[in-house]
């Protein structure tokens, strides 16, 4: 599950400020296992939003062809070309 950085869900991570002189925050320290979680879940949502693209994309490309009688290709000659 991709994380929204809101207040809220901030709350659930032990998160250590870095701030400057003035005190305003300038860095986060995030332990290395809360890190590596929010790295695997951002690794999945870009493995869905890219699927979802391709169907997407494929979705269109199906209907370009049944509304414009498009050049089709044939199964064999769309596998040839792969």
């Amino acid at each position: 599950m991709i994380y929204y950085l809101n207040k809220e869900l901030m709350k659930n991570f032990n998160l250590q400020y870095i701030t400057d002189k003035e005190g305003k925050h300038t860095g986060v320290i995030i332990p290395i296992e809360e890190w590596e979680k929010i790295q695997q879940d951002l690794s999945d949502f870009f493995k869905y939003m890219n699927l979802r693209n391709s169907l997407k994309s494929a979705l269109m490309e199906m209907k370009e062809l049944k509304n414009n009688k498009n050049k089709q290709v044939s199964l064999n000659d769309f596998l040839n070309e792969c």
